[in-house]
């Protein structure tokens, strides 16, 4: 009976010898690896896309609502009432009519004014809405805003 040597070791580099199979067992054959269809990027891309409009449909609805829960005045139409003073833009908010805070009743909005044209004249602004005693501005600095014409509250 002879002898064999063992099988040499694997002393590493790139890729180790192969090891027949021992007798008896069939050898193992690799398994195809799936190679990656355009189709799956057409999807990946699909879902970026779903998923982007998602985000801001939620951010505008998000926005909406948060300006109408805060009281935003861009939120206000003729016939809503607002709080606060107009000598202190950052205090008005849109408010219930029948509320004691209530001090100004939307008669007209006038979109498209700077705060060059309110300042000049606001009182053309709300010439259209003879009931209006004063006014209020609001917009960027150096940009178009709205003018909101207001007549008192009568309780």
């Amino acid at each position: 009976m002879t002898q064999q040597a063992p099988p040499p070791q694997y002393q590493g580099g790139d890729i180790p010898p192969q090891q027949p199979a021992p007798s008896g067992v069939p050898a193992a054959t690799p398994t195809p690896t799936p190679t990656p269809t355009s189709g799956g990027k057409a999807k990946g891309f699909l879902f970026r896309i779903i998923g982007l409009v998602v985000v801001a449909v939620v951010l505008v609805v998000g926005g909406a609502i948060w300006r109408n829960v805060t009281g935003d005045p861009s939120t206000a139409s003729v016939g809503d009432c607002v709080s606060g003073s107009e000598k202190d833009p950052n205090n008005i908010k849109v408010a219930d009519c029948t509320s004691a805070d209530a001090t100004g009743k939307v008669v007209g909005k006038v979109d498209g004014k700077t705060e060059s044209d309110f300042n000049a004249n606001y009182e053309a602004i709300c010439e259209p809405f003879p009931s209006a005693e004063t006014a209020f501005w609001s917009g960027k600095s150096g940009r178009k805003g709205y003018v909101l014409c207001l007549e008192p509250v009568t309780k």
